[in-house]
């Protein structure tokens, strides 16, 4: 009786906030009583508690040893390995509490959190969604239902979450960023910067709404607007990352001259950040300081090889010897970034209609049903929906995981494969498809010779391929790279290549498939295919 009444005082000393006095009953329960559970489950919380994730399984698991299982013991043990890194054990931990006391809302919350963290949004889902059916003022998990619903580009469902967060929590500031972060991708520019003013209002000290206000002015045109609030929030906190988003601001607000002097004493102290060097190379390029930038964008490609920034296709504008394809490395961050709203971006802003193009030249060299097919860079999938109904299996490729998992979503597709499109090609069977579909991917590609033979070979005689290119105004020019970062391409020169490759060309046509800046962008279409082997 005397142990379990100092155990209960010593968990309401814990409960209080008073660690100290809690510790100091279970130490002394601990030596007159070395397998007493309770004591030893309350030690972990206390180690979870300073953050001691090795001390606190150790106590936890002699819990378990000396003591009954429960949920509450499993779920302490589970956030101790989590804390400490390992992620099988914490997962095993949690799943044996719901094992427990099925739908226990602590449980689907702990192990959600894991998957969320681990980037396991998939994993995470249900569990959330099964939280949220129990505990349906949970705002927190309304949070992260939208927050993954807007990765996997479900932006409709997504504004719906944070709309609820935001009944549930009206006065919770990230409620209204996350809102207007989707309003952004949906192109409702007015509506998320009207939600983000009205935020800020009610916590004009929030800075981390401010921030993101700055950010979507910025994003939205109104770059100039945000200058005065990053100003005011470098005045309070200065970074490194704030001052590269505020240089940002001013390069797209015409002052490319007053951003290139502040990212050059930027870099002065960060002389290892890439992004610093980068972001300067390209505000001395806008300020034609072009000597300035070319030995910034040197510099970035010096700390960051693999080029995820686009430092070598900067050089090139400048004059410099530039790569033969945009680094893979690039693309992928580019299109990861991208992902949520590339659907929105593409079709309404754009007017992007490349795949119905596509589809219209094929019917007219009698396509036959039920082709293997292709579709090298295929996004987010919008390129496959015109093809569905002649295809008999469908596989896409990307370098974008985030763009293949919103790919994989629509069920088109028999496989997605997360690669570079020519390395991809030739780890493939030959005579493996009858037509690659190419839309609007070879503009990354300059020199398009190795990705046409690695297709010739995974098509084989009578396979097609069906592509586009944007358009270069020198039909004779195999290839340059302009300022948005795409490699244009001439017509005749294209000609050549796949006469060179063993493709007989069965149409080549100038189209239009996007917009820029509301301007027709000129392109190419054409449909290719690989010519019979002669005989010996």
């Amino acid at each position: 009786m005397v142990i379990q009444l100092n155990l209960a005082d010593a968990f309401a000393a814990w409960e209080r906030g008073d660690a100290a006095t809690a510790r100091q009953i279970v130490r002394t329960l601990l030596r007159k009583q070395p397998k007493l559970a309770g004591a030893h489950y309350l030690t972990g919380l206390l180690c979870l508690g300073d953050g001691e994730a090795g001390k606190a399984v150790q106590a936890l698991r002699l819990a378990l040893t000396h003591g009954p299982d429960s949920p509450a013991l499993r779920l302490a043990l589970g956030r101790a390995y989590a804390m400490g890194g390992a992620q099988a054990q914490a997962e095993e931990n949690f799943r044996t509490a719901l094992t427990l006391v099925p739908g226990l809302p602590a449980a689907l919350w702990s192990l959600s959190d894991l998957y969320f963290r681990s980037g396991r949004g998939a994993d995470a889902l249900p569990l959330l969604r099964d939280l949220t059916a129990a505990r349906p003022e949970d705002a927190l998990a309304w949070e992260r239902i939208g927050i993954l619903q807007r990765q996997s580009g479900k932006l409709t469902e997504a504004l719906d979450s944070f709309d609820t967060v935001i009944k549930l929590d009206p006065e919770q500031p990230r409620a209204w960023a996350n809102r207007a972060a989707v309003l952004l991708d949906l192109g409702r520019t007015a509506e998320a910067l009207a939600d983000l003013a009205a935020a800020r209002a009610r916590h004009p000290d929030d800075a981390g709404l401010t921030r993101n206000h700055a950010l979507a002015l910025t994003r939205a045109g109104q770059a100039g607007a945000a200058l005065p609030l990053y100003a005011s929030l470098l005045a309070e906190t200065p970074d490194a990352g704030l001052s590269r988003d505020y240089a940002e601001a001013l390069i797209k607000a015409g002052r490319a001259a007053d951003a290139q002097t502040m990212l050059e004493a930027l870099a002065a102290t960060a002389l290892d950040d890439a992004a610093t060097w980068f972001l300067l190379g390209e505000a001395a390029r806008a300020a034609g300081q072009i000597d300035t930038a070319r030995d910034a964008y040197r510099r970035t490609l010096a700390l960051e090889a693999e080029d995820r920034l686009g430092a070598g296709p900067a050089l090139a504008l400048l004059g410099d010897t530039g790569p033969a394809a945009l680094p893979a490395p690039y693309v992928k961050a580019l299109f990861d970034e991208y992902a949520a709203r590339f659907d929105t971006e593409l079709t309404e802003t754009l007017q992007y209609r490349g795949p119905d193009l596509l589809r219209a030249l094929l019917d007219q060299h009698a396509p036959r049903p039920g082709l293997r097919l292709l579709d090298v860079g295929c996004g987010t999938g919008l390129s496959a929906i015109p093809f569905a109904n002649i295809a008999s299996e469908i596989i896409g490729i990307d370098l974008s995981p985030a763009m293949l998992a919103q790919a994989a979503a629509r069920g088109l597709y028999r496989e997605v494969i997360e690669g570079e499109a020519v390395a991809t090609l030739a780890a493939r069977p030959p005579a493996s498809a009858d037509l690659i579909l190419a839309a609007d991917v070879l503009v990354y590609l300059g020199d398009l010779a190795p990705f046409h033979a690695a297709a010739a070979r995974v098509l084989g005689p009578g396979g097609r391929i069906l592509a586009s290119v944007e358009a270069h105004p020198d039909s004779d020019a195999n290839f340059s790279l302009h300022d948005g970062f795409r490699y244009r391409h001439g017509a005749d020169a294209l000609k050549r290549l796949l006469h060179a490759h063993s493709y007989r060309i069965l149409a080549l046509t100038p189209v239009t498939t996007r917009l820029n800046k509301g301007e027709p962008v000129p392109g190419l279409a054409y449909l290719a295919e690989v010519a019979p082997e002669k005989p010996l």
